[in-house]
């Protein structure tokens, strides 16, 4: 099986490199994609449903404009890796340890980060709706532009913020999914500039 993903791999790699007129983009779903991490670094564009990148070393990759519906990253050191562009729909990213990685303009969609830690990253114009950050730790994260409506923010921890006056505060959740807890606009903002370390 690993051969044969290895084989749509490198038909995907002559896609990127041909500008789509030769190859073929990678389109998965519910594969394991550990060992396929190991061989290549360019993931951009690729198509994943329900794949794992679980409890790994993943630097200095490219998911760049990557569709990533569902995808698991649960437990996964991430640095010096984008994002940029990406959709991370119901992705999960808890208890990752993420470092120098860039998710500007990515979409966020109850994307679960619980327990995650993320460091000197950028969420530069993202789109964050019903994400789950629960206990998670953001330290030197740019929130510029930053789009958040509804995410849980319960038992976070935010450090040296970058920007966060200039994200796009409609709401947060500082309850639970079963029991959520809303607070909106300013309310919201002045919550999470509360919660900044000092």
């Amino acid at each position: 099986m690993m051969n044969e993903i290895c084989k749509k791999m490198q038909l995907h790699q002559q896609w990127i490199t041909s500008e789509g007129f030769n190859g073929k983009q990678l389109e998965l779903d519910g594969e394991r994609m550990e060992e396929l991490a190991e061989k290549y670094n360019d993931f951009s564009d690729v198509l994943l449903t329900a794949c794992k990148f679980v409890g790994i070393k993943l630097e200095e990759k490219d998911f760049y404009n990557a569709e990533l519906y569902s995808t698991s990253f649960y437990g996964t050191t991430i640095k010096n890796t984008s994002f940029k562009k990406a959709t991370l729909d119901y992705a999960d990213f808890s208890t990752a340890n993420i470092s120098y990685t860039d998710f500007s303009q990515a979409d966020m969609n109850e994307t679960l980060l619980v327990r995650a830690y993320l460091k000197n990253c950028s969420l530069v114009g993202c789109g964050i709706w019903l994400a789950d950050f629960s206990g998670t730790v953001f330290e030197n994260v740019n929130f510029s532009e930053t789009y958040i409506e509804e995410a849980i923010f319960t038992g976070s921890k935010i450090v040296n913020p970058i920007n966060l006056d200039k994200a796009i505060i409609v709401s947060i959740n500082i309850g639970t999914k079963e029991k959520p807890e809303f607070l909106k606009g300013e309310e919201a903002f002045q919550w999470l500039e509360n919660n900044v370390a000092k």
